[in-house]
């Protein structure tokens, strides 16, 4: 049996149902890798800023982790105007979050403030209300879980799979998955529980402008007609009928080619330093390094001072 993605509990009322999620479904595409059509080499992808003057010294991971006071003002961050271009890579620790509020300026959120304003990770799939299966569009379904009972507390389990199978109820409810919470149904499905998350209210768009407008009602003859060919070709569902033959193409083209694919050569790290004049140059240069960090920030009280006599 797969391993469960979650364990908790259903909560209603007074009510805990210990259960167990697992996928219901999986994308099932053709995934590649980018390679260098020359060497066969796997092509990787750095995090680089393309504007403006070279980059300072990277921030200590100590400095960032403080989290800026709740009173502060949040940091607005102007991109710089036409410079000569410096292609820097940056590290991941200097990787913010920035929401564009306008063009070119962002404001800067860091991650231990999205971290603090995460959901309390609750252990359980809270029922809010049971509501009519009709009342909810299949529009605002995104993905799904079987929820199974843990062995040994099957009964209480059962018995609300069959009243809301019965009833024909659906369980509107919310649930932690991922450190976000979601909006979610549960509803009977083959003897188990299919919890389903929800798209919430202001992430279904409009109707197009041109799709509102009021259809005029046709001649009966013409309903009847099309009403006659609907039921001609009306046959129980069949899923498996329906296949992703791209897919398939893709995965024939793949097998056929199977016997012609080469082995990627190694990937090198950085240069290590062979010899002890190697392994000098590199100590000098990183000597000098932080020689001029330390010479540049004993100037900088210096230089303040100055501009404020002036």
């Amino acid at each position: 049996m797969p391993r469960a993605l979650w364990t908790g509990t259903i909560s209603f009322g007074l009510v805990n149902i210990p259960v167990r999620l697992y996928p219901a479904t999986r994308k099932k595409g053709v995934r590649f890798h980018e390679l260098d059509r020359f060497t066969g080499a796997r092509v990787h992808h750095q995090r680089v800023t393309n504007a403006g003057p070279p980059r300072v010294a990277a921030t200590e991971p100590a400095e960032r982790s403080a989290p800026a006071p709740a009173s502060a003002e949040p940091k607005v961050l102007h991109l710089p105007g036409p410079e000569p271009m410096t292609r820097s890579e940056v590290a991941f620790a200097d990787v913010v979050k920035g929401f564009e509020i306008e063009p070119n300026r962002y404001v800067e959120v860091t991650r231990e403030e999205l971290e603090a304003m995460e959901p309390e990770r609750r252990r359980s799939i809270e029922i809010e209300q049971f509501v009519d299966v009709s009342e909810v569009d299949p529009i605002y379904f995104d993905a799904s879980y079987y929820a199974v009972p843990q062995p040994g507390l099957e009964r209480a389990f059962e018995l609300l799979v069959l009243a809301m199978a019965k009833t024909r109820k659906l369980a509107a409810s919310w649930v932690v998955l991922r450190r976000r919470r979601h909006l979610a149904v549960l509803r009977p499905y083959r003897g188990v529980l299919l919890l389903t998350t929800m798209h919430f209210a202001d992430e279904v768009l409009e109707l197009p402008y041109s799709a509102q407008r009021q259809a005029e009602v046709p001649p009966a003859r013409e309903l009847d007609a099309a009403q006659r060919l609907l039921k001609a070709m009306t046959e129980p569902f069949q899923p498996e009928r329906y296949r992703d033959e791209y897919r398939e193409r893709v995965l024939e083209l793949i097998e056929s080619r199977a016997g012609s694919a080469r082995l990627a050569p190694e990937e090198e790290g950085p240069p290590l330093a062979t010899g002890l004049e190697d392994l000098m140059a590199a100590l000098e240069r990183s000597l000098a390094t932080a020689r001029a960090r330390k010479r540049d920030a004993r100037a900088a009280p210096a230089e303040r001072s100055r501009a404020k006599k002036r």
